[in-house]
């Protein structure tokens, strides 16, 4: 279903997407818009924070889920059938904007998640995982708490976090990260074994930009509104 600028119609989130953001001290949610449903293979979550209850500061943020059919993994060892088949392979992003910024968004998390078959551990040595973003190798890097078959990595920054754990990437290495992911066309998510490529799924973002490019306008928009406790139609009025 494709996303129209300014003018998305609601939708329900995907499951099993990656956390939301989270909600720090100072910031509280006051509108959020949710796109994607059923099987979608992409959704996105905006909402607008202000400081309290009052109009500034603000910023807003978007979080994008991608996620591909596991039907779409390649086996590359004589191993098959690892993945969950109803839970496919994601990747998401998440754009952070200031409410009186006058640049673009930019990327302040990412986050990737396999969830292999029955829920339960792949079998063998420990599962790492990489990152091909238009060619380009990301990792390896070790997943966490994988006891119930998520094989999930999410990176942050100390400004940024989502997790309430301490960044995984140095900020160097995270920009670099980010600078990736926002120029990304095509983006691979690919499980590692004993330093073997186990598995590979291609993961399409087709909305990618779309999503990042929406939030601006779409925050300018409930930044009318926020001050009288209201939210553009259709979007939800958090607090």
């Amino acid at each position: 279903m494709k996303l129209l600028r300014r003018a998305i119609l609601p939708l329900m989130a995907l499951v099993l997407a990656a956390p939301a953001f989270a909600q720090g001290p100072d910031w509280l949610a006051r509108c959020n818009r949710e796109l994607g449903g059923g099987n979608a293979p992409e959704a996105v979550t905006y909402v607008y924070e202000t400081r309290g209850k009052v109009s500034k500061p603000a910023r807003a943020t978007a979080d994008y889920t991608a996620t591909a059919s596991s039907s779409a993994a390649i086996y590359l060892t004589d191993a098959k059938d690892l993945l969950n088949p109803y839970v496919g392979p994601s990747i998401s992003v998440g754009y952070f904007l200031a409410g009186e910024s006058k640049t673009p968004p930019s990327v302040g998390q990412f986050s990737v998640r396999a969830m292999a078959k029955g829920f339960k551990p792949i079998p063998g040595a420990p599962v790492t995982m990489k990152v091909v973003i238009d060619g380009k190798t990301f990792g390896p890097y070790e997943p966490q708490d994988a006891s119930s078959g998520s094989y999930a990595i999410w990176f942050d920054t100390a400004d940024t976090d989502g997790d309430s754990k301490p960044p995984v990437l140095k900020p160097d290495d995270f920009a670099k990260l980010a600078t990736a992911v926002d120029a990304m066309q095509a983006v691979e998510l690919v499980l590692v074994q004993n330093g073997v490529d186990i598995v590979r799924t291609n993961i399409p973002v087709p909305q990618r930009t779309l999503v990042r490019d929406n939030l601006a306008g779409w925050a300018f928009d409930t930044s009318m509104l926020v001050g009288a406790n209201s939210c553009t139609y259709p979007d939800t009025v958090v607090n």
